[in-house]
């Protein structure tokens, strides 16, 4: 009796669990996520998260994953290349050196387990700040997959900040460079960080 009594109680609790997780994350979609069609473009914004980019209004937007919230993709008509863009579980980063030995133990852990081989890692300006970006290549099965990242830190972090690194990957299937760099360009030109989360 004491045991179906105490299943009882785990399944309550884990529907209470699964439907507040589900109206967390409906809140979030509804309220904190902006979409606006300017011309050609969409613009993005994820007020919750705060960044925004703008994208081509023929690409397809999906949520990267589903369940965690600040994630976010974009994919060509042709479904060749997709910007991923999400956050890090990095800790708190004083320089960019600390941002390459992060971006270096991230492409280690890619290579060991993912058979991810690196191509070049470097550091680059976007929008007038200084990233690492790490460009290299995936097997899947018969095909391959070119990823180039963009890791941008905040050196800067508050005391009750969370995300520290946001990483926008550009993946582009069966290719050793995306086709379209003169869209990408215009979507990477366009990424803003107005804020980080805080807790």
């Amino acid at each position: 009796m004491l045991k179906k009594i105490l299943i009882g109680i785990g399944i309550v609790v884990v529907a209470i669990f699964i439907a507040l997780m589900v109206v967390n994350i409906s809140s979030y979609r509804s309220q904190d996520i902006k979409t606006e069609t300017q011309g050609i473009y969409t613009v993005y914004k994820d007020e919750k998260f705060g960044y925004s980019f703008k994208y081509p209004a023929n690409w397809t937007k999906t949520n990267g994953a589903p369940v965690n919230q600040g994630y976010v993709d974009v994919t060509t008509p042709d479904k060749v290349t997709q910007i991923q863009f999400w956050y890090k579980d990095s800790g708190k980063l004083s320089s960019l050196n600390d941002l390459k030995k992060f971006v270096e133990n991230d492409v280690k852990y890619a290579e060991e387990n993912g058979g991810f081989k690196t191509v070049s890692l470097s550091i680059e300006e976007l929008n007038g700040e200084k990233v690492v970006v790490l460009a290299g290549v995936t097997p899947q099965g018969e095909d391959k997959f070119y990823h180039k990242q963009y890791y941008i830190a905040d050196l800067n972090p508050t005391s009750d900040q969370y995300i520290f690194v946001w990483n926008i990957n550009i993946v582009s299937k069966n290719s050793e460079e995306p086709s379209n760099t003169k869209e990408i360009d215009k979507i990477l030109q366009s990424v803003k960080f107005d804020k980080y989360p805080q807790k």
